[in-house]
């Protein structure tokens, strides 16, 4: 049966890696994808990119103007800042979720060598005390 919300779920994606963009930006696509390169980045902060080249793309314009006001308004650099604790937050919670997972792998792995230990105790007492019947 086909559902119209699952189908609605997935769809078409490009994953574009703007690591891997040439240094010869050939498309008005690639000069503005190439904002978000990393070696524009600003010496001691992780969040603002510094990029200084003259162009005639108008989206790449808008673009910038945008983020540039992104980076100048106080709320805003302030809600950046809180998502940054909000991430290390999580994948420190994400951390230690998985030691205890990994400990408990191991508590349930010795749990059941010991249960295994038991039940061939407890075979082998019954063999013994059956092997005391039959002597009797």
């Amino acid at each position: 049966m086909r559902s119209t919300f699952i189908e609605q779920l997935s769809h078409d994606s490009y994953v574009i890696q703007i690591s891997n963009l040439q240094p010869n930006l050939q498309t008005q696509l690639e000069e503005t994808l190439s904002i978000f390169q990393q070696k524009y980045k600003i010496k001691g902060n992780k969040k603002i990119l510094a990029y200084n080249h003259p162009t005639t793309n108008k989206l790449l314009k808008r673009m910038i103007r945008r983020l540039n006001k992104a980076v100048e308004s106080e709320k805003i650099r302030e809600q950046m800042d809180l998502e940054d604790e909000l991430d290390k937050l999580l994948e420190s919670k994400i951390r230690e979720a998985e030691l205890i997972a990994e400990k408990n792998k191991v508590l349930e792995s010795k749990l059941l060598e010991k249960d295994n230990m038991l039940e061939e105790q407890k075979r082998i007492i019954e063999e013994l005390q059956q092997k005391l019947k039959n002597k009797a």
